[in-house]
């Protein structure tokens, strides 16, 4: 039988594991599909979802787990695609926004199925109502515990 201890060394190596494996399946199938990666994909699904289908950078950066740097690249990428414009707030020049254009609409509504059958066939589908629900407090419990806890600064 194996110790808590032996059981932690599995699950840490078995969610790295999960998470790359599964990012790297929904991107081929919606590669394939339309062309799009996964993390434009992911650009996609804030701005749409977001008020007047725009969003603050900083807020997409800090969604996206991306650094300031990164999301501007990524957001210059689809800029060039005609999926995404930049625009200035009036009242704050220092507030820039991502907002979705036509194409993008366009895109993202063709992509969202896909992306939802993907995350259905290579991940839910596995869980069960209750094994999602397990999940969901035990990802919710570590989040909101990181969240929480002081950072530690590098060195």
């Amino acid at each position: 039988m194996d110790s808590p201890c032996d059981t932690r060394h599995h699950a840490w190596p078995l969610f790295l594991k999960t998470h790359s494996l599964l990012v790297d399946r929904l991107d081929a199938d919606l590669q394939a599909a339309t062309g799009l990666p996964l993390t434009w994909f992911d650009v996609l699904v804030h701005v749409a979802a977001a008020p007047n289908q725009r969003v603050r950078m900083n807020e997409l950066s800090e969604s996206l787990l991306l650094s300031k740097s990164g999301i501007t690249r990524l957001v210059d990428r689809m800029v060039a695609a005609d999926l995404i414009t930049r625009s200035s707030c009036a009242s704050d020049r220092r507030v820039v926004y991502a907002n979705l254009t036509t194409r993008g609409r366009d895109v993202f509504n063709k992509a969202a199925p896909i992306a939802a059958r993907g995350v259905q066939e290579h991940f839910a589908r596995y869980l069960g109502r209750e094994g999602e629900r397990v999940l969901v407090a035990i990802l919710s419990r570590v989040i909101d515990a990181q969240s929480c806890a002081p950072t530690r600064s590098a060195g």
